[in-house]
């Protein structure tokens, strides 16, 4: 999926690497696709197999997965050597057979990826090096960027304990910094995921346990410039869905909480964060009509992506994902697009896990000393949305809009797009033009996505406008 236009081109090649839940890419800082792993390969630009880039994770789980993928989410994540251009960490989690569980992870790697070598394609100098010896829980793998702008701090919780190992990666390379123990210990194997907030300033950890018991739901604050996390907050839970999605919305404040059959939105900021808890959708009973008998478009794992809306694959083989339009709005606003997005092929639990790359250093504080001021964040890209509405919705045969915030006196191009993202009409006007009507007589009845951009092509806002006949 590329984002550099909307609705983001999405193409698709076949190969021999299948993706499962373990599923991590790396793009340069121009947009240009660099390669990918699934947790047991790392493939370049051209989908071929990078030299050495094999048998990452090896062992008896990567025989059993070979087929289809590891199953593991957020077990990978790549993240650029701080100071080295075209350098990459593969930073990674092995399976193991366990008596008393499933599979355990001994440990954490690294692997690194020179993209220098093999004409500039890469190539996998190091594999498969173990920078931490201790059971771990599976998956969880999650990074922000440290205060100074430059580096990185990886957080990785204990296996069964409410311990968490802190990482930082800089360019003397991946080490251990820290580890603290705070929260409370799970008594049993949990699926989980960890997150943090796009600003660094939250960190997230999600945990399903059995139906019907209690379920980790935990907000802890970080520092960006020590690495220790700190106000450790309980929201755990009762659920009876094993299936969960976590992501945060672009300025920071709203977690989504996923649970197959719905969505969740808490505020962050709220004086008491369960008590703010809200549902912003509930699974539709959307089939894929390709596959009937399993195809269920249901919720499941989430990202924040580069045009500051959230993605959701399903937990069946789809061709479709979920869209959480408008995140940074509160409760329903936030415009759940249930299978908006539909994909040129099967897709099954498996959706890339990276950081906010557009994060940038704490500016004033003690450790910004590097003098890095050139990277966007998040929040700042969302101040630049504008305010926009449309009436009557559903509509028949014509729409009004109203456009509240005319600071920008350029020209808006708005365009309607059916959920394929083909595009169906197209009408432009002055930003100083706060008000007008539009005729859609001419389009068959049905849900489309109208986008509202800027005449260089910044999408403002995007809205779903149902036709009705």
């Amino acid at each position: 999926m590329k984002f550099n236009t909307f609705p983001p081109v999405t193409t698709y090649i076949q190969q021999e690497i299948s993706l499962d839940g373990t599923n991590a890419s790396i793009c340069d800082t121009n947009g240009n696709f660099l390669f990918y792993t699934n947790g047991m390969y790392v493939a370049d630009a051209n989908h071929q197999i990078m030299p050495h880039g094999d048998t990452l994770n090896p062992g008896d789980l990567f025989n059993y997965f070979s087929g289809f993928g590891y199953r593991l989410p957020q077990g990978v994540l790549i993240l650029p050597k701080p100071g080295v251009e075209n350098l990459y960490y593969i930073i990674h989690e092995k399976l193991e057979w366990s008596n008393q569980y499933f599979d355990v992870c001994p440990g954490l790697y690294y692997s690194i990826v020179d993209q220098n070598l093999n004409n500039g394609l890469g190539d996998v100098t190091l594999k498969n090096i173990c920078v931490l010896t201790d059971s771990l829980d599976p998956g969880c793998i999650t990074a922000t960027r440290h205060a100074n702008g430059r580096d990185w701090w990886i957080v990785v919780p204990k296996f069964l304990e409410n311990k968490y190992f802190i990482f930082l990666l800089s360019p003397e390379g991946l080490t251990l910094s820290n580890s603290i123990t705070i929260g409370v210990p799970s008594t049993m194997m949990e699926l989980g995921l960890a997150y943090f907030s796009p600003d660094g300033s939250k960190y997230i950890r999600y945990g399903l346990t059995q139906v019907h018991s209690p379920s980790r739901l935990e907000v802890f604050n970080f520092d960006r410039c020590s690495g220790e996390l700190s106000n450790y907050q309980n929201l755990w839970f009762v659920d009876s869905i094993y299936a969960p999605g976590l992501s945060i919305s672009p300025n920071s404040r709203f977690m989504y909480v996923g649970r197959q059959l719905s969505i969740d939105q808490y505020d962050l900021q709220a004086t008491n964060i369960v008590d703010s808890k809200l549902t912003v959708a509930n699974y539709d009973f959307f089939i894929d009509p390709l596959f009937p008998q399993f195809g269920y478009t249901t919720f499941y794992l989430q990202q924040l992506a580069a045009d500051n809306k959230i993605y959701i694959c399903t937990g069946n083989g789809t061709r479709f994902l979920h869209v959480i339009d408008q995140p940074d709005s509160c409760g329903v606003a936030c415009n759940v697009l249930q299978h908006s997005v539909q994909l040129p092929t099967f897709n099954l639990s498996s959706i890339p896990n990276f950081p906010n790359f557009r994060l940038g250093p704490i500016d004033g504080s003690t450790c910004d000393t590097l003098g890095i001021n050139i990277i966007t964040s998040n929040s700042e890209i969302h101040k630049e949305q504008t305010d926009f509405e449309i009436w009557p919705n559903p509509a028949q045969d014509y729409f009004n809009y109203r456009l509240n915030n005319q600071e920008y006196s350029g020209t808006y191009h708005l365009r309607l797009y059916n959920t394929s993202g083909i595009l169906f009409k197209e009408w432009e006007f002055k930003g100083k033009q706060g008000f007008g009507h539009y005729s859609i007589e001419d389009i068959q009845a049905g849900v489309y996505l109208l986008t509202l951009t800027t005449s260089d092509e910044r999408v403002q806002k995007t809205v779903k406008l149902v036709i009705v006949r």
